[in-house]
């Protein structure tokens, strides 16, 4: 086999001063070489990786996973929670992930070099979802699909997900869309994409003749995230009449953003429900353990019991356990200390299953406290499979680098998707300019702002940046430096 069918260019990193050229020779100690043997194994990797996202392709439902939807169209980053399902919502486990991206017609439009991988769980989750590119519809849907990378393995696609982008004021959610007919008093918690808190907020339901039937009894909370233009309010509602209490009734729900209405095709309407549930479950942290579920029709099925399994094994039952009505929050609650002794290993993962007077199971809830949740195992580094060089300490805050190629590159692939250069700690790329030089096998690339004294930063290279015949890059490439 011959190199050149599996390894197509490849490149060197190194500091240059100012706008300085490092003659060629200083190169040569980087240059990234594999003999055939080593070529064989890279090519039977890629074939495996190829194989195993044609399954998971087909083991994953768009449809049926969850995530973060709503984004808006004026920010830089967001917070993305992802939850793979197959078609009939179990979980798809077992899948380590390091970093994510979100791709467009060929286009990557969001990524995240920073993702908490729960795999056991076959949850994903980030505060630094950043968009480098601008989604097709700013005011719409989106199809995408959603790509996990361990380090720079694809192991696993999401295809043709939907998401909503706005530039507009817009619903991101509201909780819960179901609401007890046994309740006269009930809370609603809203997020709104771009609305600020000098916007006055209103929510109500109301009838088929139009005609308000719900009053705001109080804003339980109000928090604005400037970074993600979303602003989440809670709210405490009443019935005005409670002959509007009838089961299997739906409502239109009304958001008006000053005396404006705003609204999603998803959060039209509230359905009154006549069985009880619990719909909301609060993760538990070891120096508070506790269960706290929220629902609705709780207080009319007092009292519960709640078993308590830990490795497939009863460690405890508690009985006649009381719901209440929380007048701070306006939610039907179930509210109850777990003490070290229900556990034989306490930190460790474990189940609660709740059933009602009727002894009608409520729901599984599986938790990883903070012991599981950093397990070894998804302790994953975001680089493997890079050509990684060694760190630099130092570096001035006006540095410009220099990345030199053994072939000359498609300048059309040099862009914020495939070569950037990101901040450790927020997990965001910053702003930079490129520049080819020696007939196209030199990059220079300088930051627009000088970078910060005393943070880390990482340079990536990508494995899609291709040379000018359209050969991809042998391997993608890392730098981390800490600037004086």
């Amino acid at each position: 086999m011959k190199t050149s069918n599996v390894l197509f260019f490849t490149l060197f990193i190194m500091i240059v001063t100012s706008m300085t050229v490092t003659p060629q020779k200083s190169f040569a100690q980087n240059e990234i070489k594999m003999n055939d043997a080593e070529t064989t194994v890279t090519h039977v990797l890629d074939q495996s990786t190829r194989l195993f996202n044609t399954a998971l392709v087909n083991e994953i439902d768009s449809e049926k996973t969850g995530a973060t939807k709503y984004f808006s169209a004026n920010t830089h980053a967001h917070f993305f929670w992802l939850s793979l399902k197959d078609s009939e919502y179990n979980a798809v486990t077992g899948i380590k992930a390091s970093r994510l991206e979100m791709i467009q017609q060929g286009q990557v439009v969001a990524r995240a070099n920073q993702l908490d991988s729960y795999s056991v769980i076959g949850q994903y989750q980030t505060r630094h979802l950043e968009k480098v590119n601008t989604f097709q519809h700013v005011n719409g849907e989106n199809t995408i699909d959603i790509v996990l990378y361990l380090g720079s393995k694809e192991v696993a696609r999401v295809k043709d997900f939907r998401v909503h982008v706005y530039e507009k004021p817009a619903i991101s959610f509201v909780n819960p869309y179901q609401i007890g007919v046994q309740s006269e008093k009930f809370g609603l918690s809203l997020e709104m994409l771009n609305v600020d808190k000098s916007q006055a907020v209103d929510i109500y339901l109301r009838d088929e003749e139009n005609n308000r039937i719900t009053k705001t009894d109080k804003i339980v909370t109000d928090y604005y995230n400037e970074d993600e233009s979303t602003r989440r309010m809670d709210f405490g509602l009443s019935f005005i009449d409670p002959t509007y209490l009838q089961e299997f009734k739906m409502y239109d729900l009304v958001v008006e953003v000053n005396e404006q209405v705003i609204q999603n095709p998803e959060n039209e309407e509230v359905y009154l429900a006549e069985d009880s549930y619990i719909d909301t479950t609060f993760h538990a942290q070891i120096s508070d353990l506790r269960y706290r579920g929220l629902g609705i029709n709780l207080l009319h099925n007092n009292p519960y019991r709640i078993v308590i399994e830990q490795d497939g094994q009863v460690t405890k039952e508690l009985n006649d356990i009381q719901a209440f009505f929380n007048e701070e929050t306006y939610k039907e609650e179930i509210n109850v200390m777990l003490m070290p002794e229900y556990f034989m290993n306490y930190g460790g993962a474990y189940t609660i299953k709740v059933y009602n007077a009727l002894n009608k199971e409520m729901k599984d809830f599986d938790f990883l406290v903070e012991k599981d949740v950093v397990n070894e195992n998804d302790m994953t580094n975001p680089f493997e499979g890079f050509k990684m060089f060694e760190k630099r300490e130092d570096i001035k805050p006006a540095k410009t680098w220099s990345v030199t190629f053994n072939k000359a590159v498609d300048e059309n692939t040099i862009n914020n998707s495939n070569t950037y250069i990101i901040e450790i700690e927020s997990g965001k790329s910053i702003k930079v300019d490129y520049t080819l030089q020696k007939g196209g096998t030199v990059l220079e690339i300088t930051p627009l702002k000088n970078f910060t004294s005393g943070a880390t930063y990482t340079l990536i290279v990508d494995q899609r940046v291709t040379s000018g015949a359209g050969k991809q890059l042998s391997e993608p490439a890392a730098i981390e430096f800490t600037v004086k």
